[in-house]
């Protein structure tokens, strides 16, 4: 399903874009056409409030289950070690910044106000005082690095602790079998091979899942990735990122979907190269590589994707198929991904609860697709 070297991409593009058109044109375009049909759009959806109030009760159910209890008071346990040691370190910070200030304020009022009369034998006395405050601000700073490296070690042993609790009751067995984690790992090549973001240059990942679906390796991992605008950092993605292997599909075949976000923070996907447009409506985006392969997510995996709610909690929700691999990124609000540490806040499992809601959601669009058969 290549395509000849020699032809231009704008060659390419016009190609597959007419080829989509005569088989459009040749389709009963009440029962397939992705673009006329509004039944989908149309599909009540319950309010942002009453998901809130299922997501507590569902919460409060879980947490009078003795593993869930104990699960909470084991990270509010461990967060309050960490913010009780993270507060004395920084307070020992203080108190040597406060010390290295008053010995270099100290010394500069020495040596403005002390005079030596001629003759005196304490011309040596400046000098001692500014070797003295020196010898201070040196070791202060010294010291400070090092209480910073504490601080950092406590904060990774709290993180990683939080990390490995909650994905032993999110991805729990039968269904995920063979887990491992990884509390930091790079994950950047996986992330570039879903070419749904072109030109990313800061990434970073944590929370890393390697573990197996039916059969299948599933890889699961949080992540922040950037581009640079004009000097600056600019997030294109911040959340959640599923692999799993599609070995129905050729590798040549590249299919992206977007279910479009509805602020600031949603950003379109632009790896475009070699793709044309099946459908671009106010919901989604929907881009092939192959006309003929674009039935890959059709009315049925498309209800299965707008069971995601775009909300203050998901910002976007981005399918991409490439290199018999399946790709979802849900982006997901900064606070719901990162690690609890507010010390007036108990865990809530909500966190838990729609983590493992999002997961089987994502499962139910990954099986309809891997189920489908196609033929040359």
């Amino acid at each position: 399903m290549g395509f000849k070297k020699e032809k231009t991409q704008k060659e390419i593009e016009q190609e597959l874009a007419l080829k989509l058109e005569e088989e459009k044109a040749n389709e009963n375009s009440d029962s397939n056409d992705l673009t006329k049909d509004t039944s989908i759009d149309n599909e009540p959806q319950i309010s942002e409030e009453e998901e809130e109030a299922l997501l507590e009760e569902k919460s409060k159910e879980l947490s009078k289950d003795d593993r869930y209890s104990y699960l909470i008071n084991r990270i509010d346990k461990k967060k309050e070690e960490f913010n009780k040691a993270s507060k004395k370190i920084k307070m020992m910070n203080y108190i040597m910044l406060g010390i290295m200030l008053v010995c270099i304020v100290g010394a500069l009022i020495f040596i403005s106000v002390f005079k030596v009369e001629e003759g005196s034998n304490l011309t040596w006395l400046p000098y001692v005082v500014i070797g003295v405050a020196i010898a201070v601000a040196v070791v202060a700073y010294i010291f400070m690095r090092l209480q910073r490296k504490k601080v950092e070690k406590v904060g990774n042993e709290y993180i990683t602790f939080v990390i490995n609790q909650t994905n032993s009751v999110i991805y729990e067995e039968p269904k995920f079998l063979d887990l491992k984690v990884e509390s930091i790992a790079d994950k950047k090549e996986t992330f570039s091979n879903s070419r749904i973001f072109k030109d990313i240059k800061s990434f970073k990942s944590i929370n890393v899942i390697n573990a197996t679906f039916e059969g299948s390796p599933i890889i699961a991992f949080d992540c922040a990735a950037s581009v640079i605008q004009k000097n600056r950092q600019i997030p294109h993605f911040l959340g959640r990122m599923f692999v799993l292997p599609l070995i129905n599909v050729p590798k040549e075949v590249r299919a992206l979907f977007q279910l479009k976000g509805k602020n600031e923070y949603s950003y379109p996907v632009d790896d475009l190269e070699g793709l044309v447009e099946v459908t671009n409506n106010d919901k989604y985006v929907y881009y092939i590589s192959d006309p003929k392969y674009k039935d890959l997510i059709d009315q049925k995996v498309i209800s299965l994707i707008k069971r995601f709610r775009i909300d203050k909690t998901i910002y976007d929700v981005i399918i991409s198929i490439n290199g018999s691999s399946f790709y979802v990124g849900i982006d997901y609000e900064d606070s719901f991904i990162s690690i609890p540490s507010d010390a007036k806040e108990g865990f809530n499992l909500k966190r838990i609860v729609k983590s493992k809601e999002d997961i089987d959601k994502v499962l139910d669009i990954y099986k309809a697709i891997s189920s489908k058969r196609f033929h040359d």
